[in-house]
């Protein structure tokens, strides 16, 4: 018995996992003739996920069984990475990550921004927030220098990047050495991916084997005693000497980095390993292994308050380089990352191909910290300090299986994708904590004038608790090319989602629609309307009970580019995105933690960014931003409320001249810096940010396998902060820094 979809003939046994994968997880019920659907709730256990995963394996073995009977196929090129454009910081012809398939940006009705790996590597950008400076819509800086912060149009999105499509990269910064590209999807993106943030999100590409065999190490040294070596070896394990498409290649990358701090007492140690292996099994089938591990230990910095930094202080400025906590005994962190995934694609016939991206995460920390109890004493320099740790156990499992029809309806050509994708997570922490009543148990520091002979006091409670959620969801997505024009893209999603904590669960449907119109060579106008969701399960109502997911509506219009056979690239649009069902304060009951989703935000502006080759050696690029964000409606901040850390005007750019021909041929030089406006610099706006630029160079030189690279970062020196979350916790900028590097190449 078969089930005939479009030309393809699925056999009894893929049927049967198919349906119970649906089954399983609750989101489909068929009937006994598989004529009828119907949407239920999803269950609670990891039962999706493994139905899931038989899902690829039945299928390639199904179409195995029938190769007999089955159409012979023109021959499939399977790539790695997209079509790059002509200059090294161009977008690439197409991206993925937009509609989850290989689709011109020209035809995408979203904003999408790819950052480059030439880019990265030339900017000397160790850091996530630093390469999302390059983006348009994108307001970098939190509190914490040791992890990642940025709010995209206006919203946060931090602790929600994705890599290699999949929610889940997690903890401190990522390691960039690991990334092929950055792609940021601007807007919601729930449709495809569920719970995204509204502003949109980061999808990190990771690297991975190539064909030919190259190799390089590196070693970088810099300013606060910055040592750091790499190795990136990639090589064909086994090429078929037969037309048959078979082939194993493998890559390995490896990074060790030590450094210290312009903060004192401060320095860190990262290990990162990531070993991959491409299985290409015939001419429609290709499985990527993709694994890394990281591991930090070391002393992290806290915050500075405001009064010294951003805020007048009677006493004078605050040190950038003040250590808040004990030398040697407090701010300590240890934490492990370890990740294991696949992405199998496997083409049945020329209308029909199925992809599968798999990700388990293992993730542990260990923190020994000290926090701030209250503001600055009545003098102004004293700071009230508390001790405070944890551990945390945490597990992460996220599966995306979809397949992909492309067909025509008379004169349109369809790509239609069905997709159904399942993520849970469960984490368990010990969490150390004083008594807070006890005066005993706080400490007192003279920010001034720090003396650290003291002693932290002990725990007087510990206690253990176990959280995690679960999301199940199930997409619908048609990208019809109307003509060779226009093209028209819908789609759909249900997602149901549930907390353990709580025991309760949320489900919500987000469409999207958008169109564009190439009204002239390479450039195209495009519109689109999206939704989001996201669960709030820590804001409770009255009851304990979390309250609604928050949702999010985005309407945008803009124009994209490609002109002189991409030798120039970039858009620009005009965006407004509403944030609704805000948890705000409940001022119908006295608890302080009771919330109502009566809040609301709105985000407006305009974004504009291009690279560019101009001529042979020179490289461009620049962004701008214009946000208008603040508070439409709260219980407890008044409307026009900025929101936190988004600045009104902001402007990068970076340009890279290489030295063509002659004696100082490889010879290359870049400068580049960008500047924000005021921000504000808490929820209440109660003070803000000042408005800051830097100044950023660098000088290259290559010649055969050598190559050679000085970084120069904020060259004036300039005192800064460019972020905060109150007025307790305001991020000092790094001062003038600089790095060399050297690479060979084999």
């Amino acid at each position: 018995m078969t089930l005939n979809c479009l030309g393809v003939k699925f056999p009894l046994l893929l049927r049967i996992v198919l349906i119970s994968a649906a089954a399983a997880s609750g989101i489909v019920r068929f009937g006994a003739a598989t004529t009828s659907i119907k949407i239920m709730k999803p269950s609670k256990s990891i039962l999706p996920a493994l139905w899931v995963l038989s899902f690829p394996i039945t299928a390639i073995q199904a179409q195995t069984a029938e190769k007999a009977e089955a159409t012979e196929l023109d021959p499939l090129t399977v790539t790695a990475s997209s079509t790059v454009a002509s200059g090294a910081y161009n977008y690439p012809e197409t991206a993925v990550g937009g509609l989850k398939t290989e689709t011109p940006l020209l035809e995408t009705a979203q904003a999408i921004s790819v950052v480059t790996e030439q880019l990265i590597q030339d900017q000397g950008t160790p850091k996530l927030e630093d390469v999302l400076s390059n983006v348009a819509g994108i307001s970098p800086g939190g509190y914490y220098g040791d992890w990642d912060y940025y709010r995209i149009r206006g919203f946060d999105a931090s602790f929600n990047t994705f890599r290699d499509g999949l929610r889940g990269d997690y903890g401190m910064n990522a390691e960039i050495f690991g990334v092929e590209r950055v792609e940021v999807i601007k807007g919601p993106a729930s449709t495809l991916y569920g719970q995204a943030p509204l502003g949109g999100l980061v999808n990190l590409v990771s690297k991975r084997p190539q064909h030919e065999a190259a190799g390089e190490v590196g070693m970088t040294v810099g300013s606060h005693n910055l040592y750091e070596g790499t190795v990136d070896y990639n090589t064909p394990l086994y090429r078929s000497s037969q037309a048959d498409g078979l082939g194993v290649y493998g890559r390995f990358l490896g990074l060790y980095s030590d450094a210290e701090s312009f903060i004192d007492h401060v320095d860190r140690q990262r290990l990162y390993l990531a070993p991959s292996i491409t299985l290409e099994l015939g001419e429609d089938t290709q499985l990527t292994l993709l694994t890394n591990y990281t591991r930090d230990t070391g002393v992290f910095a806290m915050p500075l308050p405001a009064k010294g930094t951003v805020l007048h202080n009677p006493n004078g400025e605050v040190s950038e380089s003040l250590f808040l906590g004990l030398p040697g005994k407090s701010n300590e962190i240890d934490q492990s990352r370890l990740s294991l995934g696949y992405e199998l694609r496997h083409r049945f016939n020329e209308t029909v191909s199925l992809r599968q991206n798999f990700n388990y995460g293992r993730f542990e920390q260990d923190w020994d910290d000290v926090l701030y109890n209250s503001g600055l004493a009545a003098d102004d320099r004293t700071m009230s300090l508390y001790p405070y740790a944890y551990d945390e156990k945490l597990d992460r499992v996220a599966v995306d299986t979809a397949l992909d029809f492309t067909f025509d309806t008379g004169s349109v050509k369809h790509t239609l994708t069905t997709g159904l994708d399942y993520y849970y997570d469960k984490s368990r922490t010990n969490t150390h904590q004083i008594d807070y009543s006890d005066p005993n148990s706080y400490v007192n520091i003279d920010i001034f004038n720090p003396n650290y002979n003291f002693t932290i006091p002990g725990y007087a409670t510990s206690s253990y608790s176990v959280a995690g959620s679960e999301a199940v969801g199930f997409y619908v997505q048609d990208h019809a090319k109307l003509t060779e024009l226009v093209t028209l893209t819908l789609g759909g999603r249900y997602d149901h989602s549930a907390d353990r904590a709580s025991d309760e669960s949320k489900s919500a449907f987000t469409p999207k629609v958008g169109v564009t119109y190439e009204f002239i060579p390479d450039v195209a106008a495009y519109a689109n309307y999206s939704t989001s969701f996201k669960p709030q399960w820590f804001s409770t109502d009255a009851n304990g009970k979390p309250v609604d997911p928050e949702e999010g509506e985005n309407i945008e219009t803009g124009v994209k580019y490609g002109f002189w056979d991409g030798k120039i690239t970039g858009m620009a649009s005009v965006f407004h995105l509403t944030r609704s069902n805000v948890a705000t304060d409940n001022p119908s009951t006295p608890d302080p933690f009771d919330s109502s989703v009566s809040g609301e935000q709105r985000s407006q502006g305009f974004e504009l960014e291009t690279a560019a080759k101009l001529f042979p050696g020179l490289d461009v690029t620049a962004a701008y931003t214009y946000i208008d964000a603040e508070v439409t409606k709260d219980n407890s901040l008044p409307k026009g409320t900025p929101l936190l850390g988004v600045p009104e005007n902001a402007f990068t750019a970076w340009v890279k001249y290489t030295i063509q021909e002659g004696t100082l041929e490889g010879l290359g030089f870049g400068l580049g810096g960008r500047y924000y406006t005021e921000q504000s610099g808490d929820q209440a706006n109660s003070f803000e940010l000042p408005a800051y630029g830097l100044l950023d160079a660098a000088i290259y030189y290559e010649k055969e396998n050598f190559s050679a690279q000085l970084n120069f970062n904020n060259l004036t020196d300039k005192r800064y902060f460019p972020g905060s979350y109150n007025d307790l916790y305001v991020l000092p900028g790094e001062p003038f820094n600089m790095t060399a590097s050297v690479t060979w190449k084999f």
